[in-house]
């Protein structure tokens, strides 16, 4: 019985972990959001450029196991946010949260993306679960790197034709990944069907470099505002699918 507990602590933890490594947002008060992460740049009142909503679940293995031992939630919900800053930059602020308990269990990622070559300048993660806070900042001005969300900004202005390769910065580490163009196509989400562009993100083995365990699939759709519509991120025996809300809107 011991080892059977032990077992499940740590598949539990395990799936929490993907959870807040995954791309999904949620809203987080105020008040907590500027303390915790204006560590840069204040934004004032700048208008956002655009705002995604999200529903997230854990899926596969870990996601049945959290349903059989509900230690933690298995879904919640997000937003993806972006603003205009001076200097060509973008603002780009991702938050996640459970479904019941979105003021304490949350994710929050923020980079700040070069308009003109596309890349990351500034990142700044902080994790948050159970009342244990882990934050990691990086400067990439002279990586010419991407990350997680800058990632995802250069496949929506500049969508590769074939497979490409690209460093990533994640977990204060420099990865090799590969971006497969898996082409367009319909796809449902929330009830619509939609034109999208397929890609999936892996990692690249190199001699001496890390690698970058999880695979990614995302899908963006296929028009002029071109916004991420759904993501599926696996790494282990755990998954985590988001997908796009329709409504958008933001609540003024």
């Amino acid at each position: 019985m011991a080892i059977a507990s032990k077992a499940v602590r740590y598949l539990t933890y395990l799936a929490v972990v993907v959870v807040l490594s995954v791309c999904s947002g949620a809203y987080s008060s105020t008040s907590l959001w500027a303390k915790e992460s204006n560590s840069h740049e204040d934004l004032g009142e700048t208008p956002y450029r655009e705002m995604v909503r999200f529903h997230w679940k854990l899926e596969g293995f870990s996601g049945g196991l959290l349903r059989i031992f509900p230690l933690a939630p298995s879904e919640g919900t997000g937003i993806l946010e972006s603003r205009l800053l001076t200097g060509n930059r973008l603002d780009y602020r991702f938050r996640a949260s459970f479904v019941d308990s979105p003021d304490e269990d949350f994710w929050i990622f923020r980079s700040i993306v070069d308009l003109e070559s596309t890349r990351s300048l500034y990142v700044h993660d902080l994790r948050r679960f159970r009342g244990k806070k882990k934050i990691q900042e990086a400067d990439l001005t002279n990586d010419h790197s991407l990350d997680i969300i800058s990632g995802i900004h250069w496949l929506k202005v500049t969508p590769p034709d074939g497979n490409q390769r690209a460093r990533v910065w994640a977990d204060s580490k420099i990865y090799w990944i590969e971006i497969v163009a898996n082409g367009f196509g319909p796809r449902e989400v929330d009830g619509r069907t939609l034109p999208v562009d397929h890609y999936t993100i892996r990692g690249i083995k190199e001699p001496g470099e890390p690698f970058w365990k999880p695979t990614a699939d995302i899908w963006i759709r296929a028009d002029s505002e071109r916004l991420p519509i759904e993501v599926l991120y696996q790494k282990g025996v755990a998954k985590v699918r988001l997908t796009e809300i329709s409504e958008q809107t933001p609540e003024n």
